[in-house]
Order: C-alpha cells, then structure tokens, then sequence
C-alpha cells in the first residue's frame, strides 16, 4: 500500500485511493473523508493542476481533508504522517472562502498580503472547490501575479467538462 503522500502525488489519485479504500482509510484515519463532494474537488484539483500532481499535492491533501473539523485537523495530519504540511494546509483552509467578501482596491491588496504564501494553492483550492471562476478570483490571480497560471486551470477544467450533480457552483459575481 502507497503512503498517502505517495498517492497523492499520482494522477487519479481518487481512483488511486479508492480501490485500496479500506485498508487505506483504516491505515490513515481517513475512513469517512472520501466521500463524493469531496472526491469531486480533489479530481478538479487534479485536472486544474494538468501534469503538476507533485507540485500540488497539498492542494489535493486540502481537498481530502476539508470537511474536518478545524480543532482535529492537526491531529489527522499528524496521525497520518503529513505533519510537515499542516500549516500548507491549515493557511489554504483559513482563506479559503474569504475571496467572496473581497471587492476592489485595497480590500484586494489586504486578501493577497494576507495570503501571500499561499495563495496559488488557495486558488487553485477555490476553483475547484466552486468548480467556476468568479470576477473576485480572477481579479485576486492577477493582482497576485497568477493570471496565467489561473487561465490555465479554468480552461483545463472547461475542457474537462468536470461538473458533477456534487456542483455547488454559485451566479458568477459579473452577473450582479
């Protein structure tokens, strides 16, 4: 059995997990994590990344384990071996639903100050969480100095036609 590490940082890492499920989730605590919204965000993790899993395998580690509970986070990732990313972790899970709130100017300025050393992986954690792009994150990619990277995510995530009946995408704020 692969290490979750290790797993993590394959292509189709959910197909990956799931096959070896049990023994997996026995193994690492995880048992009740991969459930299908959850599974969806990692596999938009994973076709937003394109062939980048090692680079991103926080990111998909985020997806994995963002239903927790925040006080038992440090806990599970230390259980499982991943201790040594828990602030990766913790810092993407922090900013991640505070994009909404940014408007313009300096409020943009503060969220990416804020985010500084995270804030790829909370934008890629964003995109594949909403499964959409919002005016906010766009604005955030390229005041971050991410918009090239940002195209690239949302037009492999179009190409991938990934939505699922799991799709919590919300109207586009450009259409307020």
């Amino acid at each position: 059995m692969k290490t979750l590490r290790e797993a993590l940082c394959q292509k189709n890492s959910v197909e990956l997990l799931s096959h070896t499920y049990l023994a997996w989730g026995a193994a690492h605590g995880l048992c009740f994590q991969l459930i299908p919204h959850v599974a969806e965000v990692m596999r938009r993790v994973e076709v937003a990344a394109g062939d980048e899993h090692k680079r991103f395998w926080p990111v998909k580690l985020t997806a994995l384990v963002h239903e927790i509970l925040p006080t038992n986070l440090g806990t599970t990732l230390w259980r499982t071996g991943l201790a040594d990313v828990a602030s990766r972790v913790l810092a993407i899970l922090n900013g991640f639903g505070h994009v909404w709130r940014v408007k313009e100017g300096e409020e943009l300025q503060k969220y990416i100050r804020g985010h500084r050393a995270q804030l790829e992986g909370l934008l890629l954690f964003e995109v594949a969480h909403e499964g959409a792009v919002t005016e906010a994150m766009r604005s955030v990619a390229r005041l971050g100095c991410l918009e090239e990277r940002f195209e690239k995510w949302e037009a492999r995530l179009a190409a991938a036609h990934s939505w699922s009946s799991d799709d919590i995408r919300t109207r586009s704020e450009a259409s307020h």
